[in-house]
């Protein structure tokens, strides 16, 4: 309102809480002014709508929440005053020392921060993407985007929507770095059909339209999904290694095997889990094959997965057949899976050797001197991942040499020290099969079967056991 008349004096007149002097000027000025004649209007409207309203009656406990409330308000507007004129302080002293930036800078430097930020997590996104680490052979990549296929390249990441073609004899090895290594082999036809990396916890999605991929996740994976499409059916993946191969000429028949952990197969409605050591084969429009134990060809070929990311690097190779602890008594062998020498390969690579030279000269103390070494080696590097493997290895190398209450000493070990290790229903076996077989304590072996038909009943060592126990019968 541009004139002598503010909306604070009119709304003082409709109140009557001018002087009579104050109303006089206001009523001259009214005759003069049509938009605070307006204004005047409207309060008057105001205050009519307002008078209509019915009083409010107060509760009989008003005054008491009133004060209440209105203490607490003026404790936290005295706080607050007292941040305000601490903050007005501290702004007055710096303002003193510190030289004002003009307005253009400041942009310039919130431009440049918010350029930061969002560098910043692209980049996050970025280097948590996969990427291809080695590549043999031709292997094409379409990128939906552009539009175009290129040559794939070490170090290229990999994003939601790309295609991945291989050539005959190519292989490719993808790195989702602390989650997952995966291969695809030659003639394979895959697509990331979703990606999501933001958080910690990842998605991916393959869809294969032929070929064969292998995949081998890490202890981070823990959390993590990965989802596999076939024309034939669906795979869903918690934690595990497993090769899928999906035949083009049969329309997309699928089969997959699993070295480690579990994965469930999903077609026409119907579920199937297929546990380590096992198979399944669908057909499309047809329901999974029931989980069948893997043969001993494709146990040998499934260990290809044993090279892939960072799985532990000594790894007891045993077959999932119900003989296996003859297998172990061999003894079984050890896999050393690393990329880059680490103290615990190197020495072990020497132990092995000394092993071998002791085997070929029937040397009875090499032997003994290398099981020492490789107690030794247990102790002086001490971990989780690695100690049930070490101890097997050492229990069946004690079989070896003839040593069998060594030999039931470290399984028991095994046995109470890690009862969710993958093959503690091994040691447990091997146990009882020492005391049948050479040490002929019938009593002792029967104990040992029935902890391992009480503790593992899944498990495929229970064959052996239930064999035990019904020729005891005859």
């Amino acid at each position: 309102m541009n004139c002598r008349v503010n909306f604070k004096d009119l709304s003082r007149y409709t109140d009557g809480a001018c002087t009579q002097k104050e109303k006089e000027r206001i009523e001259l000025h009214l005759k003069e002014c049509q938009e605070c004649k307006q204004t005047l209007a409207r309060l008057n409207l105001l205050k009519a709508s307002l008078s209509s309203i019915a009083p409010v009656k107060e509760s009989e406990s008003f005054d008491f929440v009133f004060n209440q409330k209105l203490k607490e308000r003026l404790e936290e507007e005295v706080s607050v005053s007292l941040n305000e004129v601490l903050g007005k302080a501290i702004s007055k002293i710096r303002d003193a020392f510190v030289p004002k930036v003009p307005v253009l800078v400041r942009v310039a430097v919130v431009l440049v921060l918010a350029v930061a930020v969002f560098g910043g997590y692209n980049y996050y996104i970025y280097s948590r993407l996969p990427f291809i680490e080695t590549i043999s052979g031709i292997v094409k990549v379409y990128r939906a985007p552009a539009a175009r296929y290129i040559i794939a390249r070490p170090n290229m990441r990999l994003r939601e929507g790309y295609r991945i073609e291989t050539a005959q004899d190519a292989v490719v090895n993808i790195i989702s770095r602390n989650k997952y290594a995966a291969r695809i082999k030659e003639d394979s036809d895959i697509v990331i059909a979703k990606l999501d990396v933001r958080n910690g916890n990842h998605f991916t999605k393959f869809d294969i339209t032929s070929g064969k991929l292998m995949v081998n996740t890490t202890e981070a994976f823990k959390g993590s999904n990965m989802s596999i499409q076939t024309p034939a059916c669906e795979a869903k993946v918690v934690g595990t290694a497993f090769a899928i191969d999906v035949d083009k000429p049969s329309g997309g028949t699928t089969w997959l095997g699993v070295l480690q952990g579990k994965v469930k197969v999903t077609s026409q409605g119907t579920d199937v889990y297929v546990n380590a050591g096992q198979k399944t084969q669908v057909e499309p429009g047809s329901l999974p094959d029931i989980p069948t134990l893997l043969s001993d060809n494709e146990w040998k070929l499934i260990q290809e997965l044993y090279q892939l990311g960072e799985k532990p690097q000594v790894v007891l190779l045993v077959s999932m057949r119900a003989n296996r602890v003859e297998e172990l008594f061999k003894p079984a062998p050890l896999y050393i899976s690393d990329t880059t020498p680490r103290t615990i390969p190197t020495e072990l690579e020497a132990i092995i050797r000394i092993i071998n030279r002791a085997i070929e000269d029937n040397d009875m103390g090499a032997h003994r001197f290398a099981i020492g070494r490789l107690e030794q080696l247990l102790k002086k590097h001490p971990n989780p991942r690695y100690n049930p493997q070490f101890l097997m290895f050492i229990g069946s190398y004690y079989y070896y040499i003839g040593n069998y209450e060594k030999a039931i000493d470290t399984f028991d070990r095994v046995v109470n020290e890690y009862p969710d290790y993958s093959l503690s229903s091994l040691a447990q076996c091997a146990v009882a099969t020492i005391y049948q077989n050479n040490l002929r304590d019938k009593k002792k072996a029967t104990a040992g079967f029935e902890e391992l038909l009480e503790n593992f009943p899944d498990s495929i060592d229970t064959v052996r056991a239930r064999k035990f126990f019904k020729n005891l019968k005859k």
